[in-house]
């Protein structure tokens, strides 16, 4: 079961690092298309095939995840359902608005991308036109997404290296839905692989925070 889950997590780390170097292809050849200063750059046609090869990349990408690791997918899909509660739903807002702005951005995408891509003569001019001012206000945004992703991840990794060094009492370690967190004989608080990055360490951390309240055994409520 264990080797598994750390299959599982290989996977689902090289398909994010596929995605990650499929992105940067899409906004470099769409920076190329669209803006004016870059225009000199696109001769023969190159940034257009290239972006267009991004494209089939992802949808490759995509479907290939979905193949080898499924119940990865069903859970990605599951954290995006917000009408749902429970047990299957993820508690870290962030988290789940994240995919779920990710998730129907690469849908919309899709669709306007399919739309010029394919459908060019077919269509009625406004229907294009519209396709394409959708696609490039969706383009810049998931820029400034990716610069918003790349932050918190350095934030993440930041706080881990300044908070974590040492630690008189892991609230995190009691939080933690994963079981991931452990504090040393030295003090230090380390994670294993289990760690799926909810960040929720990060909102119950005592040194961001006064004090925290947390349930007691008791049934009750007292300081952490």
């Amino acid at each position: 079961m264990q080797r598994n889950d750390d299959k599982a997590r290989r996977t689902r780390r090289v398909f994010h690092w596929m995605v990650a170097a499929v992105f940067l292809i899409l906004v470099l050849s769409g920076l190329v298309l669209y803006t004016p200063l870059l225009s000199t750059l696109a001769a023969d046609s190159w940034t257009r095939i290239a972006h267009r090869a991004g494209a089939v990349s992802l949808a490759v990408a995509i479907a290939a995840y979905s193949a080898v690791d499924s119940r990865g997918m069903r859970e990605w899909v599951g954290e995006l359902a917000w009408w749902r509660t429970g047990a299957r739903a993820n508690p870290d807002v962030w988290k789940r608005r994240h995919k779920m702005v990710v998730t129907l951005g690469v849908a919309v995408f899709a669709v306007t991308g399919f739309v010029q891509w394919f459908l060019k003569d077919s269509v009625p001019r406004d229907v294009f036109i519209s396709s394409v001012m959708v696609h490039d206000i969706l383009f810049f945004s998931a820029v400034v997404v990716f610069l918003l992703h790349t932050y918190h991840e350095f934030d993440w990794w930041l706080w881990r290296r300044r908070r974590c060094s040492s630690c008189s009492a892991p609230v995190c370690a009691r939080v933690c839905p994963s079981d991931s967190i452990s504090m040393q004989e030295d003090g230090s608080v380390v994670r294993d692989g289990a760690c799926n990055n909810c960040r929720l360490c990060m909102n119950t951390c005592r040194r961001k925070r006064y004090y925290l309240k947390v349930p007691s055994q008791a049934g009750g409520w007292e300081d952490a």
